[in-house]
């Protein structure tokens, strides 16, 4: 049995790490989504995040623009990246429990 909880205590520490990086690599990244708001007939895209519980919206260009296609793919990432961060949440819950049952 001592074999067994030394593994799950070790894949408690993996997924505690991997849970440091993914928090630390979050931060990197612009936090929120995009907006897409339509005025006079042309497609304006918003970052939307909220800051001391107030919805904040941040111009960041027309559509088709270079700028919103980076933070496009910045936002995919971040959402990719919080993803990850939340199954490796559930599964470290689910493990802890398992070591102190």
């Amino acid at each position: 049995m001592s074999v067994f909880q030394d593994l799950l205590k070790e894949e408690i520490k993996r997924l505690s790490e991997l849970k440091e990086k993914y928090e630390k690599e979050i931060e990197n990244f612009p936090k929120g989504s995009l907006s897409n708001k339509i005025r006079n007939g042309k497609s304006y895209l918003y970052l939307a995040y909220r800051e001391n519980n107030k919805v904040k919206f941040e111009y960041i260009g027309k559509e088709d623009s270079e700028k919103v296609q980076i933070i496009r793919e910045l936002v995919a990432k971040r959402q990719d990246i919080s993803n990850k961060l939340r199954q490796v949440n559930k599964e470290l819950k689910e493990l802890t429990k398992s070591v102190h049952e």
